[in-house]
Parts: C-alpha cells; sequence; structure tokens
C-alpha cells in the first residue's frame, strides 16, 4: 500500500488520431509514456500530477503529443493493488514536416484522462504496473504562425504499457 510521496514512470506504445471539422486523420502509432508524482490522501485515495507523451516520427511528418494533468487514483480494495485513473489538465499536439520548429502546427486545448492500472509488487515499496489510458482533448484550433489552419480539433490518444512505482 501507498503511504506519503509516492512516484511512477511508465512506457509502452500509444495510438493517437486526430480529428477536425474539415479533416478525419488515421489512428498513428508510437511510443509514448508518463511520469506521474503526488501523495497519499488515504489507502484508497491518491492525488498527484502526470504528465504524458506520445510521439510519431513519420517518412513525411512528426507528430507530438503531451499533456500535463491534475490526477486522482482510486483504489476500491487498496491490498488488491488494481485502480482507476481521472485527471484533467492542458493538452498540446503539434505536427511537423521538417526540423525548423517554425513549421509547426499546434493545438493547446483542455484534456482529459481516464485510465486502470495494476501494481504487482516487486519488492517493499515498488510495483509494476500494466496500464491502459485514454487521454482526449476538447476542441481547440490548429495555429501555425498566427494563422488558424482548423478549428474543432480534438485530439485522442490510447496508451498503454507497464510503469514503475516507488511508494
Amino acid at each position: 500500500p501507498y503511504r506519503g510521496m509516492w512516484l511512477g514512470l511508465g512506457a509502452g506504445a500509444g495510438s493517437s488520431l486526430v480529428t477536425c471539422a474539415v479533416c478525419i486523420e488515421d489512428r498513428e502509432g508510437g511510443p509514448s509514456g508518463y511520469l506521474r508524482l503526488g501523495g497519499t490522501v488515504s489507502p484508497s485515495v491518491l492525488i498527484g500530477g502526470e504528465g504524458t507523451l506520445w510521439v510519431q516520427n513519420g517518412e513525411d511528418v512528426d507528430q507530438l503529443l503531451g499533456s500535463l494533468n491534475g490526477i486522482v487514483l482510486l483504489y476500491p480494495q487498496p491490498s488488491k493493488g488494481f485502480h482507476v485513473k481521472g485527471g484533467v489538465g492542458v493538452l498540446r499536439y503539434g505536427i511537423s514536416d521538417g526540423p525548423d520548429l517554425e513549421d509547426t502546427a499546434r493545438v493547446t486545448s483542455l484534456g482529459v484522462q481516464l485510465g486502470v492500472g495494476y501494481d504487482l509488487p516487486v519488492s517493499p515499496g515498488y510495483s509494476i504496473t500494466p496500464f491502459v489510458n485514454f487521454v482526449a482533448s476538447s476542441y481547440g484550433s490548429l495555429e501555425q504562425d498566427n494563422d488558424v489552419l482548423a478549428t474543432q480539433v480534438n485530439v485522442t490518444l490510447i496508451q498503454f504499457g507497464l510503469g514503475l512505482s516507488a511508494h
């Protein structure tokens, strides 16, 4: 069980989809991960912050999605390790067709996150955590150099992998 401060780091794969009023893109896969830190409110409730990252380097374009969220982890039965997660924060997505950052189009919007995981103790104070997360943005505008390229842009990410938690 968690006590006091805790830290988690996870890595795996992610699948992102970008949609807007005039476009529907295909889902793209790439490496993904998270870093989170927080405190224990009770054996059943943990609160903290989490940063999520996903990248996709394609032949024509590079994509980067990041989010920073306040999160709550709920353990219905703390001794069992299963938990659900919810969070809200800021999501930022960028797409670029070259190495020059000035060529990057970006959308920044409100983001929400839902997830599940299961802590498997490996030694006192450490757990391996298989996880699945869903991250989604509110609708925003894709902009480049103060020009609006698309409106009502929505970004979603399905993320899964393994995490390591210190508690």
